[in-house]
């Protein structure tokens, strides 16, 4: 059985990880020595940080408290397991939950809940890549809500490194987002179909992936809210960012762009429009479960 497998399988009762670490354990020494140096001796210290965040989050939401915690683990280097099993507990919170938790959300939230998904989506290997899509469509929602509503370049970064993440991730989103803009230029598209699955058929592989490709469009409108292209820099402080890509990923993307673009796209515009519909598109998802 998979590791989420296994996870899934436990009673929903069981004792969820959000207890808060006291603040003695945040300042808890793991060995200290002295070293030479020009100046003379200096002592270097290794600190251990708690396995949770080491302040009360007990008026917090439920579903704030589990990401707040998977955050914690991810940003202070905690073991592997550990940040799997806040990852999982989040995901598994919104699965028993249903979406009300995630449209319920205060705008100033939706950011790092939105980095807590997209990580699970990212980093969790399962048997199962379905429960990857959800968390990817998950973390979409909550990170444009935080993007629209208060303008977070952070959440742009997210999003781009989201979309520009594997293609499969959000496909069925770009599906359905291209078939309602042919639907509504009046593109013949049951023709195209002729009954077909145009989510699974082999046969329509090839649609499939031209929709998908349509996320190079919604990245670079995003990248431009966080990076500007002519100077080759981040729009501010890098460490303010989560998941900034590294220079040798954003030439990369920069090129396949390019090469996506050449006849001439006005990204601002398409992409804010298929950004939009791939929100409404998840956002109605969450209100159906």
């Amino acid at each position: 059985m998979s590791i989420l497998g296994s996870i899934f399988s436990k009673k929903k009762s069981a004792k969820r990880d959000t207890t808060a670490s006291s603040p003695e354990q945040s300042d808890s020494i793991v060995s200290s020595k002295e070293i030479d140096t020009p100046f003379g001796k200096a002592t270097v210290v290794t600190q251990r940080y708690p396995e949770n965040p080491p302040y009360d989050m007990s008026d917090e939401p439920e579903i704030v408290q589990l990401e707040r915690v998977a955050i914690w683990r991810y940003n202070t280097g905690q073991s592997p397991d550990s940040l799997v099993n806040a990852l999982v507990n989040l995901f598994n919170f919104g699965r028993e939950h249903g979406g009300g938790v995630l449209l319920a959300l205060d705008p100033s939230d939706c950011m790092t809940v939105g980095m807590a998904y997209e990580l699970f989506s990212l980093y969790i290997e399962d048997d199962n890549r379905l429960v990857n899509f959800v968390a990817a469509e998950n973390a979409l929602y909550c990170l444009t809500k935080s993007f629209v509503d208060g303008n977070d370049s952070r959440s742009a970064c997210l999003l781009f490194s989201l979309l520009y993440g594997p293609a499969d991730l959000l496909q069925d989103q770009f599906v359905t987002a291209e078939i309602e803009t042919c639907k509504n230029i009046g593109y013949p598209i049951g023709m195209v179909f002729m009954g077909r699955n145009p989510y699974r058929d082999p046969g329509l592989q090839g649609f499939r992936d031209d929709a998908v490709r349509k996320r190079l469009v919604v990245a670079r409108y995003l990248l431009d809210h966080f990076y500007n292209c002519e100077t080759r820099s981040v729009n501010g402080a890098s460490d303010f960012f989560y998941l900034l890509p590294n220079d040798a990923r954003i030439e990369k993307f920069l090129g396949e762009y390019d090469d996506f673009a050449k006849d001439g796209i006005d990204y601002k515009l398409q992409g804010e429009k298929i950004l939009n519909m791939l929100f409404d598109q998840v956002e109605k998802t969450l209100y159906q479960y």
